[in-house]
């Protein structure tokens, strides 16, 4: 089974501006869960200075990281031991008809890369600590997809199964369903983190900030 996660690449602007320029937005892609095998990943809890470990943004923030603040490279992914089982039935007609399904509940997590999360030592305009309170509030908001999504498990693993000619058909078709999920899930996370970034980046706005991570933090303690 192709292993899928999420990767969203999500950003605090250090330099005031009305409006986030492109490579300041939050950014996500279906990603091979084995391209984060042998990174140096956290789940969720309270951030520090130090887990930012990264030498330089990644993705389009690379060629502007003297505007940039800090960027959080969050992962929600499948357990990434979920396997598929499938199965063959002989038919009336001598041929075997395969069914398969996930082998037990999905299970998703949130975690944190943190050597693709990258801090600018020379950061200006805001404090350190508005800006770690920003970043925090951008993986508050990962984990509690990955909540959302655990609360749906049952369902969702119901969902996950899938008869064809061929195990390769079918294994294709549960990949699929599963990736679809996590589709969704990406742009619930894009949406999510485009509103708080609107709310609060691009200039210094620590109340608002705060009852962002406020409300995260109850909604992680609430499920």
């Amino acid at each position: 089974m192709k292993r899928r996660a999420l990767a969203t690449l999500l950003f605090a602007l250090g330099a005031g501006c009305s409006r986030l320029p492109s490579y300041a937005q939050p950014q996500g892609a279906l990603m091979d869960a084995s391209s984060v095998e042998g990174e140096d990943l956290i789940a969720y809890r309270k951030l520090t200075r130090a887990d930012f470990q990264g030498a330089a943004p990644v993705g389009e923030a690379a060629k502007h990281a003297d505007a940039m603040g800090a960027q959080t490279y969050a992962i929600v992914r499948a357990d990434p031991n979920l396997k598929i089982s499938i199965i063959g039935t002989e038919q009336s007609n001598g041929r075997l008809r395969y069914s398969g399904k996930i082998d037990k509940l999905l299970h998703f997590r949130a975690e944190m890369d943190r050597r693709r999360s990258w801090w600018n030592p020379h950061v200006k305009g805001v404090p350190d600590a508005y800006v770690l309170q920003h970043e925090q509030t951008h993986f508050a908001i990962a984990a509690a997809e990955a909540h959302e999504l655990n609360e749906k498990a049952a369902e969702l693993t119901a969902e996950m199964h899938a008869t064809g000619d061929t195990q390769e058909e079918v294994r294709a078709t549960i990949q699929k369903k599963l990736d679809d999920v996590i589709r969704a899930a990406l742009a619930d996370l894009l949406d999510e983190n485009g509103k708080f970034d609107d709310d609060t980046s691009g200039r210094y706005e620590p109340t608002k900030q705060t009852e962002w991570l406020r409300r995260m933090t109850a909604e992680l303690n609430e499920k």
